[in-house]
């Protein structure tokens, strides 16, 4: 990270801090201990942001203080609007009790969202219809972020087993899979091996993938025996018949030899066989002619992860989760199968996606 970034994360940083001090915690609690308890939480998640990318450094475990920090501005932010603006000095002799209350339910808040993130993820199904000659079964991975300091190799065991157990034809890995030099993660990657698809494992980089080296990752890729799609299109088969295009495009924030090329992903599509593009950023819906496309397979928002950080995500992209229809093509939004960083989820969900093709009757 350049000093412009750290000076940014620096400022927004104690920003916040300022926000959770001033209007909540100094209303009921002593100055010096509010000041305390603001810094605990600012000092270290900045700290958090700044080595966040070196993934093997102490401070990957300095990321659940950023998400109590997040609820606790949020909070901070929610007693601002209702109680000082909304209803401007209404409340004013119960200020104390009010900030109280509101601590208490953001405490609460990132228990909750520590306890959602420790459950299995769920498992969301779709169907659709095809010129299919027998039906096929995908499964969509998205956002696992190998190489985080909280996510356990039991859960990764858990989720190859379950997957596997569904039989998937075809699996789909929709960026940021890999999150951290893939020296570092062999356990992980020696797991991961170990999905199984009868037509072929398909891998498209997300944004994570580009902080780390490129050429590397998709040589790791290449080994466990997944077919990376780097702006590139490849077709499926049935009884020896074409009955498919799967194209995979580079992530949106890509660079040098990796940048995003819709125009060269799609050029060697079959323009009579239905088209599925994986994309880590739903957000390359607005790069997409009507019905270029059939279904387009994204992730990235992870559904916001952490309320309301959802409405910020929405600044960026089209859709935050789950299916939506746009232009005559379907998009599936994937909430992420593993998080990043923090290990909390509040408002959203982990999921494996079970895509069913099902042949036109």
């Amino acid at each position: 990270m350049n000093a412009k970034k750290i000076l940014l994360v620096i400022l927004l940083g104690f920003m916040m801090g300022y926000c959770i001090y001033h209007i909540l915690l100094i209303k009921f609690l002593p100055s010096s201990i509010a000041l305390f308890g603001t810094l605990s939480l600012a000092i270290p998640s900045i700290i958090y942001l700044i080595f966040v990318h070196q993934t093997q450094s102490f401070t990957q475990k300095l990321s659940p203080f950023l998400g109590i920090f997040f609820i606790f501005f949020s909070t901070s932010i929610f007693y601002l609007l209702i109680f000082d603006l909304l209803f401007f000095g209404y409340f004013l002799k119960y200020q104390s009790s009010i900030a109280l209350f509101c601590s208490i339910l953001a405490i609460l808040l990132c228990i909750f969202a520590l306890y959602t993130n420790t459950h299995k993820p769920r498992i969301q199904q779709l169907s659709f219809t095809l010129p299919l000659s027998a039906p096929l079964r995908a499964i969509q991975i998205s956002d696992l972020h190998l190489g985080g300091a909280f996510l356990k190799l039991s859960f990764l065991q858990d989720l190859i087993q379950t997957i596997n157990q569904y039989q998937p034809d075809i699996i789909f890995l929709t960026g940021d899979i890999i999150d951290a030099p893939p020296h570092t993660i062999l356990k992980e990657l020696e797991i991961l091996e170990k999905l199984k698809a009868k037509i072929g494992i398909y891998y498209v980089l997300g944004n994570h993938e580009y902080f780390y080296d490129l050429n590397q990752i998709l040589q790791t890729i290449q080994s466990l025996g997944f077919t990376p799609l780097t702006n590139q299109s490849t077709i499926i088969t049935q009884n020896n018949q074409p009955i498919l295009n799967i194209s995979g495009i580079n992530d949106l924030s890509g660079h040098n030899s990796y940048q995003a090329n819709l125009q060269i992903a799609l050029k060697d599509i079959n323009p009579n066989l239905p088209t599925i593009l994986l994309s880590h950023q739903p957000g390359i819906i607005r790069s997409l002619q009507p019905q270029s496309v059939f279904l387009v397979l994204s992730g990235h928002t992870h559904g916001g992860q952490i309320f309301p950080f959802n409405w910020l995500v929405l600044l960026q992209q089209p859709f935050i989760k789950g299916l939506h229809k746009h232009q005559g093509i379907w998009v599936y939004v994937s909430e992420g199968t593993g998080f990043w960083g923090i290990p909390m989820r509040l408002g959203s969900k982990s999921e494996i996606t079970i895509i069913d093709l099902l042949p036109i009757i």
